[in-house]
């Protein structure tokens, strides 16, 4: 099985990409991760395009989340 390599260069991604390497390189939890991640496929899934479905996954947990 060949293995899929990705071509580009970083200064090519658009901000809302730049932000997806981010919050899986942060030190959030993995389970805030997972969530994330399951909310931006069930919109995707909805019809949102991606970088829609990022921002409302984004928004709806940050509600959520307890500020200590």
């Amino acid at each position: 099985m060949r293995k899929k390599v990705i071509l580009g260069r970083k200064e090519n991604d658009p901000e809302w990409i730049k932000d997806v390497a981010f919050y899986v390189k942060s030190g959030k939890a993995d389970t805030y991760k997972e969530q994330l991640r399951e909310l931006f496929l069930e919109y995707t899934r909805e019809g949102l395009d991606a970088k829609e479905a990022w921002e409302k996954a984004k928004r709806v947990l940050a509600s959520f989340e307890i500020k200590r």
